[in-house]
């Protein structure tokens, strides 16, 4: 269940994050064109920064926020905090919450990914997740711990992957992190590690 808040309703239930994303995609496409650049030859870099600039600013995002938001973006993937933006939803202007990402798709194209805050995990760990089924442990840890305290299989993109998935501690959405990402040091305590041992704590096994 999702909420966004106006002046005119203390909230408004969205049903489904499914129909939410739906009216958020066909607004964004709809929308105007707000800015106009000159005509001149942009590297593949600068072709990528006006893109998402103009898509943050069809989500009511101000100019001097924008700057701020894109380097986050492009240096992170994801913005750190909450940010507002204003959409047509229901044929209502409402303001959201949400978190904002980049990700590529399969012809490389990034792509700006909204992500608005949930408050339902108990329910959404009854579900599947990039094929896995949550046990009873992983769910407490989730639900607790917001971790799922063991390094779980998934699938991403087809392919079988390692990963830890936590709870983002604002959207309260589920979030991975691909094992092979995890990065440990050469030296712990002065002590050398070998690529074994350092495989083996990215798994949380002992050495």
């Amino acid at each position: 269940v999702f909420f966004l808040y106006t002046e005119d309703f203390h909230h408004i239930d969205l049903y489904q994050v499914f129909y939410l994303t739906n009216q958020v995609n066909v607004f964004l496409s709809q929308c105007d064109e707000n800015l106009q650049y000159k005509e001149k030859k942009q590297t593949s870099n600068e072709m990528e920064v006006l893109t998402m600039n103009k898509r943050l600013c069809r989500l009511g995002i101000s100019a001097k926020e924008q700057e701020k938001l894109l380097h986050e973006l492009f240096s992170e993937g994801k913005t750190s905090n909450l940010v507002t933006i204003r959409i047509e939803i229901l044929n209502q202007i409402v303001d959201a919450q949400v978190k904002l990402s980049l990700s590529k798709k399969r012809n490389k194209e990034l792509e700006l990914k909204i992500h608005f805050v949930r408050n339902d995990l108990a329910n959404d760990l009854n579900n599947p997740f990039m094929g896995h089924h949550f046990t009873g442990p992983q769910k407490q840890n989730l639900l607790t711990n917001k971790n799922a305290g063991e390094v779980i299989q998934i699938k991403s993109d087809g392919k079988l992957e390692d990963v830890l998935i936590s709870v983002d501690r604002l959207t309260g959405e589920l979030v991975t992190k691909s094992v092979k990402d995890i990065v440990i040091p050469d030296k712990y305590m002065g002590i050398e590690l070998s690529e074994n041992s350092k495989e083996k704590l990215r798994y949380g096994l002992p050495v």
